[in-house]
């Protein structure tokens, strides 16, 4: 043995084979020196007493190796203890082991008939050792090597050779009922070698299996389970495992079964391996082996709960923080004065075509005389190149109750979204500034920790499964400073509902289509009061009359005039009204009319009467003055640059009206009730302008749309308002836990306990990518759900009550928990087991992983298409043709290595790739095809050709599900905030 990777490792021949070619098998045992040993033609008929073996290597029973040494009167070496026989399968504690195991593969056995054993011996990395002192037959034997040989009937077919040996213990056992342990026996360089004349080996064998295996090279594993120590006799189970063995028969290798070791050495010698083995190896010190992958799986976790634990420390602080700032207490009212705006939409837009045509239909009348009917061409004109305000001018007085009015397009919605700050499409001009009480001009809004400016909008968009009193705290608690307690918000609250006139509903939820609850008036006062609780000095309304009935619109209208009580503390109130009754005209302290896009009447409501009766209007008795007011306004509305003349008129008329001492002025005094005194605008356009607008959105939007709080306060709010909603509400997660235990049942049903045949690996491919699809199918309520819950958001979102983040952190955490992860979980533990997947804890977790992973980006990249499509139904079209992508890319309908290659990299796109990739090479590490052709048994790993028909690679999960958490989960997630934030917001 000369050479330990070389062709000559058998001269001269090593123990149990000689003859011309070490290729017979030799008698006696190993005290005899290989030379000397009998060769036999076929097997050896009889061994030395306590050995036994093809070749007599192997000693049998603890004393056999003490009792051969009385018998032949072996001399030790000086030192050498007493002999006994290590009958375990490493070679740690002595220099040389011998082994026999019988060979178990159905393939081999079918093909060749016979009793087919394989012999090994094994050199450890610590060379002979002893075998000279202890009286064995000594040979060359090099270090960490190992010989193997096949025999077939006593006749030895081929032989192997390794270098590079160690032995190490692992935790995966070769037989499922290994109750000891498992050594490995790792080596490097293997080199196979056949014999011509035998019968696996001439050139007339089947398949050409000679020089498959004259082709092995490489590593070789030999792990073997520790036999029962308690029993001298037992045996044990091995396997022979090379690349061209592994990828011929599978991962498990060749299949050795009846096992049987033994090695003559000193009891010394085995104590001292123990020790030396126990003080190295960390299973018995304590240590734990983990593999990369869970090591890598392990360091994600822990920084991802870093990162949770760190966001709550900080938000915490920043909490605390907030709250210790000093109070800025609210001012005294202050009111707003706007100067000739200017609203001009986008040029060629739908909305201008429509009201260019809308306008002149209106506005179509029999005849006028020469002068109006320039005007109102000019006015048309106007009109149809997009011009919606144009030169408007006015003052809502501080603590004043301030009602715009006007017929449907007369620009009244316009106006107080762009004095609100609304993000409109189309370009603003003009002048905003705020006012005092004697009306001077504020350089900037008083600095309090109160709100500047909040709007209710005519659209009710309110929790449904929130309480009246929870929807109020809610919003008292988002839109008030941290520095605000929470007595102090919950007497804000309390207050609210008191002047709303919401005590008898305050326990009552809102509710919605499906869940009857609140009234139209209840819903419109509690969208007033979400505004109110932000104590805003300047309250816009648009028609929070419209759809209510006369006495609901009357209590809103009295709710709206006990907030503004007057300069001092009250709020200032602007208003639309599209056609209020006499008695809620009467309310207001200012009425302003619009026609056109232009304001045609500003002045108190009582002069109301005077100004019709100048311009000749015949007003009946009982008829609503504010009527004829509109119908005037309306019909006989100025021309582009008149509208200074129309407001001097107007104020003309109200001087008039002042000076009324009869019963007329009286009469409305006393029907005005207790509304404040305050002061009428002087001719607007001669103050300075401090705020000017310039570009689609107004200056105000950063006075109320600002978040005043943290965002933890944000989160934990949002949070809470969820568990509330899912406590109340759990349709939709029972319906998809429901859902995937129905389905997982039918569909481990149907699949039910697959076989290891043809058939039923592809059933087992099958019943994966059935799981898969059901999900990507589930993923379509995450469109819908986001869809649901937009206009809520985009209207707290406009509010300023939280920023954009916080509700999605808060939206993702429930859905991806309640609505995908544990409805996956459910889906694929019943399925994995029902259908009898891969047997073993470490393969169904990863299995588990993987399908959590898909189901959440399923369900991510639904939600971002239903936030790209703000159309419900376009987006479940684009979601539609998503599943429709998967299921063509998925790997199990197409061969992707056969596709066109044009289309080959589209692949690389679909997530259900990935998943399926790494769900399949998980389930198939390991498994062998077990079937039978033309009557030949076949068993032999599906690696062999599930690459060529799916497409899977070998060892591809961990980088399938890297890519699956990074660039589809992480990266959906980011795109679906950068949506949110772009476009989850109010536009008009």
């Amino acid at each position: 043995m000369s050479n330990a990777t070389s062709m000559t490792l058998y001269e001269p021949c090593p123990p149990g084979l000689g003859g011309s070619d070490c290729a017979q098998a030799t008698c006696a045992s190993p005290f005899t020196a290989p030379a000397s040993r009998p060769a036999s033609a076929t097997a050896c008929s009889t061994c030395d007493s306590g050995f036994r073996g093809l070749n007599c290597n192997v000693c049998s029973g603890r004393g056999s190796c003490a009792a051969i040494q009385t018998q032949k009167g072996v001399q030790m070496g000086t030192g050498a203890s007493t002999l006994t026989c290590d009958t375990q399968p490493d070679s740690a504690a002595v220099g040389v082991k011998y082994g026999e195991c019988k060979v178990s593969s159905p393939t081999f056995s079918a093909l060749f008939a016979g009793d087919m054993r394989l012999t090994m011996t094994k050199v450890a990395p610590s060379g002979a050792g002893e075998m000279g002192a202890l009286g064995l037959g000594t040979w060359p034997a090099q270090a960490g090597t190992t010989l193997t040989q096949l025999w077939l009937d006593g006749i030895e077919q081929f032989y192997c050779q390794a270098s590079g040996c160690v032995n190490s213990n692992v935790t995966e056992s070769v037989a499922s009922t290994a109750k000891f342990g498992t050594s490995d026996w790792a080596c490097s360089n293997l080199q196979c070698h056949c014999i011509s004349s035998s019968k696996i080996c001439s050139p007339d064998a089947p398949f050409g299996i000679g020089k498959i295996i004259a082709g092995q090279n490489g590593s070789l594993s030999m792990p073997c389970d520790y036999a029962d120590p308690n029993d001298e006799n037992a045996t044990t189970q091995c396997a022979f495992k090379s690349q061209v063995i592994t990828s011929t028969l599978g991962e498990g290798g060749l299949s050795l079964t009846e096992c049987s070791f033994g090695s003559c050495l000193s009891q010394q010698s085995i104590q001292n391996a123990w020790y030396d083995a126990a003080q190295a190896d960390p299973a018995k010190s304590g240590g734990v082996n983990l593999s990369g992958g869970v090591i890598g799986g392990l360091a994600v976790l822990g920084v991802f709960l870093a990162g949770i634990a760190a966001f709550v420390v900080y938000g915490i602080m920043a909490r605390r923080r907030a709250a210790a700032r000093l109070r800025k207490p609210r001012p005294e009212a202050f009111g707003l004065r706007w100067d000739s705006l200017h609203f001009q939409l986008p040029n060629g837009s739908a909305l201008q075509r429509f009201t260019g045509v809308g306008a002149a239909v209106v506005r179509k009348r029999k005849a006028y005389d020469e002068e109006h009917e320039m005007s109102q061409i000019a006015r048309d004109k106007g009109r149809r190149s997009g011009h919606i305000l144009r030169g408007v001018s006015g003052e809502a007085p501080p603590g004043g109750l301030t009602a715009i009015m006007g017929a449907s397009g007369a620009g009244k919605t316009t106006l107080v979204e762009i004095l609100s700050g609304k993000n409109k499409r189309g370009t603003a001009t003009g002048g905003l500034a705020y006012v005092s009480g004697d009306g001077t001009v504020l350089p900037s809004a008083p600095p309090s920790d109160c709100r500047v400016l909040c709007f209710v909008d005519q659209e009710d968009h309110l929790p449904p499964h929130s309480t009246v009193r929870e929807a109020l705290s809610f919003a008292a608690e988002l839109a008030n400073p941290e520095n605000v307690t929470a007595a102090e918000r919950a007497q804000i609250v309390d207050d609210t509902i008191a002047t709303l006139g919401l005590g008898a509903v305050a326990g009552a939820l809102i509710g919605d289509r499906k869940r009857r609850g609140l009234s139209g008036g209840e819903k419109r006062r509690v969208s007033i009061g979400i505004a109110a609780v932000a104590r805003p000095s300047i309250l816009v309304l648009d028609e929070p009359l419209s759809g209510l009935d006369s006495l609901a619109a009357m209590q809103v209208m009295q709710a709206l005039r006990a907030m503004a009580s007057g300069p001092r503390s009250g709020t200032t109130v602007i208003m639309t009204l599209h056609q209020p009754s006499f008695e809620i005209f009467e309310m207001p302290n200012k009425i302003m009319v619009m026609a056109h896009g232009e304001t045609v009447f500003d002045a108190a409501p009582f002069t109301a009467l005077t100004w019709c009766r100048r311009r000749n209007a015949n007003i009946s008795m009982g008829q609503n003055v504010a009527d004829v007011l509109i119908k005037i306004c309306s019909e006989g509305a100025p021309s582009t640059g008149s509208a200074s003349n129309s407001i001097s008129e107007t104020q003309q008329a109200t001087g008039v009206a002042s000076s009324v001492e009869g019963s007329e002025k009286d009469e409305w005094r006393q029907r005005v009730g207790t509304a404040p005194d305050v002061k009428t605008p002087g001719s607007p356009g001669a103050y300075a302008v401090n705020m000017p607008i310039v570009g689609p959105r107004g200056p105000l939007v950063a006075s109320h749309g600002a978040t005043p709080t943290t965002l933890a306060t944000q989160m934990r709010a949002l949070v809470a308002r969820q568990v509330k909603t899912a406590k109340r509400d759990p349709t939709g997660p029972l319906a998809h836990i429901l859902g995937s235990v129905a389905i997982g049942l039918f569909v481990g049903g149907a699949f039910f306990q697959i076989d290891l045949t043809i058939a039923g690996f592809q059933n087992r491919i099958g019943s994966l990518f059935f799981v898969y699809i059901l999900m990507t199918f589930a993923s379509l309520s995450a469109t819908v759900g986001i869809d649901r819950a937009r206009p809520l958001m985009e209207r707290e979102r406009a509010a300023g009550h939280y920023h954009s983040m916080a509700w999605l952190a808060t939206y993702l955490a429930y859905d991806l928990l309640l609505l995908r992860a544990i409805p996956a979980v459910l889906l694929a533990t019943i399925v994995y087991w029902m259908v009898g997947l891969h047997p073993s804890a470490q393969n169904f977790f990863q299995y588990l992983l993987v399908s959590v992973v898909y189901a959440a980006v399923a369900g991510v990249f639904s939600a971002l298409l239903g936030v790209i499509a703000a159309d419900l139904s376009v987006a479940v079209l684009l979601a539609g043709l998503n599943i429709l992508f998967n299921i063509a890319f998925g790997g199990f309908l197409l061969s992707l290595d056969h596709l066109p290659s044009v289309l080959r990299w589209i692949r690389w796109l679909c997530p259900l790739k990935y998943a399926l990739e790494a769900v399949g090479s998980n389930e198939l590490v390991g498994l062998e095809l077990v079937d039978n052709l033309a009557g030949v048994p076949i068993r032999t790993p599906v690696s062999l050709f599930a690459g060529g028909l799916f497409g899977f690679q070998d060892g591809s999960y961990y980088r399938d599900l890297l890519v699956l958490a990074l660039p589809f989960l992480v990266g959906f997630i980011v795109l679906l905030a950068l949506a949110t934030q772009t476009l989850m917001r109010e536009r008009c």
